[in-house]
């Protein structure tokens, strides 16, 4: 998690035409993030290939957040949990939804090797007028208690500045 990206990217403000991150459209039909910073070209954030299972990343489960157990067993009624996912992924919905009531206390979404053995994410939903719009996170190796803390304060900086954005605040 880089802690200086991220306080910079809220200390500058997330649309400043110079520095952005946007997704793209990859050649062989996923996705890739790309962050243009006004003095290099487009250099790749975080490959997208193909899917990713929403109850097995943060940002994923961040869109999840305002989901009853019931609205959950219905979404996820025909997934195949087994075989997809790091080795701390949910394995049914029970688990799924436990794991969301434990993020909704702590206020964020932390996926500790959920999505890949060694990955640790913090993730955010995005309100807008409607609910849920979007999900904001940050993801990387593990880091000191106190990087954490700048990485977790960062990402509830933007997001709360995206929420209040999305609702026309």
């Amino acid at each position: 998690m880089a802690e200086g990206r991220a306080a910079g990217a809220a200390d500058a403000g997330v649309d400043a035409a110079d520095d952005r991150t946007d997704l793209r459209r990859g050649r062989r039909g996923g996705a890739r993030a790309a962050r243009r910073d006004g003095r290099r070209r487009d250099r790749p954030v975080h490959p997208v290939r193909g899917g990713h299972p929403i109850w097995c990343t943060g940002a994923g489960r961040a869109l999840l957040w305002d989901h009853p157990r019931d609205e959950l067993a219905r979404l996820l009624q025909d997934v195949q949990f087994v075989g997809v996912g790091g080795p701390a992924a949910a394995r049914t919905i029970g688990e799924v939804h436990a794991l969301l009531e434990r993020d909704r206390t702590a206020g964020v979404i932390s996926a500790v090797d959920e999505y890949a053995e060694g990955v640790v994410e913090f993730a955010l939903p995005v309100f807008g007028r409607s609910g849920i719009v979007a999900s904001i996170a940050v993801s990387g190796a593990p880091q000191s208690s106190r990087r954490t803390r700048a990485a977790l304060t960062a990402l509830r900086e933007v997001g709360d500045r995206l929420s209040a954005a999305a609702s026309g605040q």
